[in-house]
């Protein structure tokens, strides 16, 4: 199971140690876990994209 509280305080205080976890957790030997966190490191990459600096481009850009 995983704490989802716990997850989110990690990533606040030092997410590049999560995020290194978590591509840790990708090459497990357990296959459940091998799976989970897969589709977790997926989702905490398009979460962080989301979030990052909006990138303006083209001819309109101030």
């Amino acid at each position: 199971m995983l704490d989802e509280r716990a997850l989110d305080r990690a990533l606040a205080e030092d997410p590049d140690a999560t995020l290194a976890m978590v591509a840790d957790l990708v090459h497990a030997t357990d296959e459940r876990l091998r799976e989970r966190a897969r589709r977790l490191a997926a989702r905490l990459v398009i979460d962080r994209s989301r979030s990052g600096r909006v990138v303006r481009s083209g001819a309109s850009r101030p």
